[in-house]
C-alpha cells in the first residue's frame, strides 16, 4: 500500500480532511483527479466506485480504504474486468466501472 493511499484512507476513516497530490478527502468523501471514488453515507454505510476509471491508481486507493476500514475485500482486474474479491469467503464478483457499490456496518463488522 502506497503511503499517499494509506494517509488518505486513514484521514477518511477518521473523518478528517486531507489533500495529497491528486487525491483529496473532506472526511466524508474521497476524490481522485476530482472524481468521487468513496463516500460515507452515514456512520454505517460506505460506498466505493471506480468512477469510470479502472486504473491501477483507482484500485490502489480503494483497496487502501477497504483495508483501513477492516474489510477482507479488495478490487482486482483480471482480463480487463474489474472484480471485488473476498478471499476468506472464496468469492469474486464482477463490479461495474461507473457505479457505486455499498457496504454496511453490522455491529462492529463491515459487510
Amino acid at each position: 500500500m502506497r503511503k499517499i493511499s494509506q494517509n488518505i484512507a486513514t484521514s477518511f476513516y477518521a473523518g478528517k480532511p486531507l489533500h495529497i497530490d491528486n487525491t483529496y478527502t473532506d472526511g466524508e468523501r474521497v476524490y481522485l483527479h476530482s472524481n468521487l471514488i468513496a463516500k460515507k453515507i452515514h456512520p454505517d454505510k460506505l460506498e466505493i466506485s471506480l468512477a469510470g476509471y479502472p486504473t491501477m491508481t483507482t484500485r490502489e486507493r480503494l483497496n487502501s480504504i477497504l483495508n483501513v476500514f477492516g474489510f477482507d475485500h479488495y478490487i482486482q482486474q483480471k482480463e480487463g474486468k474489474q472484480y471485488i474479491v473476498n478471499e476468506p469467503a472464496d468469492s469474486k464478483h464482477i463490479i461495474p466501472e461507473d457505479k457505486f457499490i455499498g457496504f454496511k456496518r453490522v455491529g462492529e463488522i463491515w459487510e
